[in-house]
């Protein structure tokens, strides 16, 4: 799942339409780029072993996070980027009730690596990447907002992140 997930990030960048509009801010931008590469970061933090079913189920969540994953970017199709833009409202898929199901996901993904191997290493750049997804989000929305008008009613009733939470 993971190269399928690479494979399709690099497709769909490469295929994505042209945007209608883009942020003119460099920090939004900047916090796109350290958002979708800082998971990284994790490879090089301290790892605790951990027993063999609390591996079982950092993996299941790790795959359950991917999949959800993999079927936000297969809803965005060509209304995929990293950088904050704005294309067409993508109402399909996970869309259709979160606004953000791509940023849910690889949370989730990443929960479920934290769990691998745990750490106060790991606990922090999970916390700073979620800062930063949750930053980068209200940026894009703002963008989107101030594109296309129907966005707003969008936002009406559908969530930021996870129906009756966020």
């Amino acid at each position: 799942m993971l190269v399928a997930f690479y494979v399709l990030f690099v497709a769909l960048l490469l295929t994505r339409s042209d945007a209608k509009a883009a942020s003119p801010e460099i920090l939004p931008r900047i916090a796109a780029y350290a958002g979708t590469f800082a998971p990284f970061l994790l490879a090089f933090a301290e790892s605790m072993t951990v027993p063999p079913s609390l591996s079982v189920i950092a993996v299941s969540i790790q795959a359950l996070g991917l999949g959800f994953t993999l079927y936000s970017l297969a809803a965005l199709r060509r209304n995929f980027g990293v950088a904050p833009q704005v294309r067409t409202l993508v109402r399909k898929g996970p869309y259709r009730y979160i606004r953000h199901p791509l940023y849910v996901g690889e949370t989730v993904v990443l929960i479920g690596a934290v769990l691998m191997g745990p750490s106060w290493q790991k606990m922090a750049i999970l916390i700073m990447i979620v800062t930063l997804q949750m930053y980068r989000a209200i940026q894009e929305e703002r963008l989107i907002s101030a594109h296309l008008p129907e966005y707003a009613e969008y936002m009406t009733w559908t969530k930021r992140f996870v129906p009756g939470l966020f």
